[in-house]
């Protein structure tokens, strides 16, 4: 659902109806996936707790945007590809300007990478109130850092050393990586 929000906000904003050709097929992964999580039980201690709450919309938002950025990357990467081979023809003319795409990024992660660290701090509170300690793995919290780093290196290398273009696009692939181990360590159960 929040990655059908950021979208529709981007298309408004930006007008890149494009990147919903990558998006949607994301989006109907996170759906079966959230299906088949839906089917296991819960305790209702822990769905009640008032950080834990403000810890699952931090992530749903942070993987949002982070999943959109991650189509801004494929999307950047293979329309530069077709410009430099001079392969742009038909609906590939349409395409936005690689710079627009390459923004959009940068403003997708600079939401998402607040909202990854509220989310891991939220976490830390639940361990810390004893609310989450039956589910913490030392492996979970390291992939979890290890894709609040690479995303954290991303922001400071666009806005320190001014990373433009294919190398700050390869970076996003790298914490679209790290984002996948560590949503593939929690089990949600």
């Amino acid at each position: 659902m929040g990655d059908r929000a950021l979208y529709l906000l981007i298309l408004w904003r930006y007008r890149l109806p494009a990147i919903g050709a990558l998006e949607m097929p994301l989006a109907v992964v996170c759906i079966i996936l959230a299906a088949s999580v839906a089917r296991r039980p819960y305790g209702g201690e822990v769905l009640t707790s008032g950080w834990l709450k403000v810890h699952i919309v931090a992530i749903i938002l942070s993987m949002a945007a982070f999943a959109l950025a991650f189509c801004c990357a494929v999307f950047y990467l293979v329309q530069n590809r077709l410009l430099k081979s001079k392969k742009l023809h038909g609906m590939f003319r349409r395409l936005p300007a690689l710079e627009t795409v390459d923004s959009l990024a940068y403003h997708l992660v600079a939401v998402g990478f607040p909202l990854l660290t509220l989310s891991i701090i939220t976490a830390l509170i639940g361990v810390r109130t004893g609310l989450l300690q039956s589910g913490v793995s030392p492996l979970r919290t390291t992939a979890s850092l290890v894709a609040w780093a690479v995303y954290g290196f991303y922001l400071l290398s666009c806005s320190a050393f001014e990373w433009r273009g294919r190398r700050a696009q390869y970076v996003l692939l790298v914490g679209a990586v790290a984002v996948a181990a560590t949503v593939s360590l929690h089990r949600f159960a």
